[in-house]
């Protein structure tokens, strides 16, 4: 089995305490959503980088991109810096191996759930085939969450939420044919970046009176495309 070994918890300790400082000075707080196991809706849980923080370790399943076999142990996740890391005997490790996908157990309202992670997606501006985006909806119209550092080099101003400019997330669509897109919480806007779906979406905004005010009807529409009635 090929992996890194990390520094002792102990320097762990002061490597943690550094990213703080540094998550803390360039002001990159983040929101982890919860989505539901297959097209389901999604609701909030705690700050994912907070948890990376603070190593709260979550029940973990990977996936690798080799015919090696799935791994189920604790993992913490470094969403800003697109870096997975389990523990064993007490130590933390680094994969060397590629991911290509993984699942993070949360709890929320005394209630558990996984959060699905996945990279090889086709690379949007700077964000490659190796950036992890969380699946918010799964199908052949996905619905995806990208937290990486990257994103802040994104040139969309029309897509970046400008009344919370410190609290950097982007919405994905991938559609079939390997097209990706940026989207955001506005009928108009998925309309204008998912043409071939524009009829689609005005029928269930319509039909469902859905009013894009919030993620979980986001994840709402989408769940919706993928069922088409």
């Amino acid at each position: 089995m090929r992996y890194k070994v990390l520094p002792s918890i102990g320097c762990c300790l002061i490597f943690f305490l550094v990213t703080l400082n540094c998550a803390i000075s360039q002001n990159f707080p983040n929101r982890v959503t919860a989505p539901l196991s297959g097209n389901g809706a999604a609701e909030e849980d705690d700050d994912l980088q907070a948890k990376f923080i603070r190593q709260e370790w979550s029940p973990g399943i990977v996936q690798f991109k080799s015919t090696r076999p799935v791994m189920q142990v604790p993992v913490i996740f470094d969403a800003e810096n697109n870096m997975l890391y389990y523990l064993e005997n007490n130590t933390i490790m680094e994969f060397v191996d590629s991911i290509s996908a993984f699942m993070m157990k949360v709890v929320k309202n005394n209630d558990s759930t996984f959060i699905t992670f996945r990279n090889s997606y086709p690379s949007v501006q700077s964000n490659t085939a190796q950036t992890f985006y969380e699946v918010l909806v799964d199908g052949n119209i996905q619905l995806l969450k990208c937290r990486a550092k990257s994103i802040y080099m994104f040139k969309e101003p029309d897509i970046l939420d400008k009344k919370k400019p410190a609290h950097k997330e982007l919405l994905f669509a991938y559609m079939p044919g390997g097209k990706m897109t940026t989207v955001k919480k506005d009928i108009d806007v998925l309309v204008e970046k998912m043409p071939e779906y524009a009829q689609l979406i005005k029928e269930i905004e319509k039909k469902h009176n859905l009013k894009l005010k919030n993620e979980k009807k986001l994840c709402e529409l989408f769940a919706y495309l993928n069922k088409p009635e």
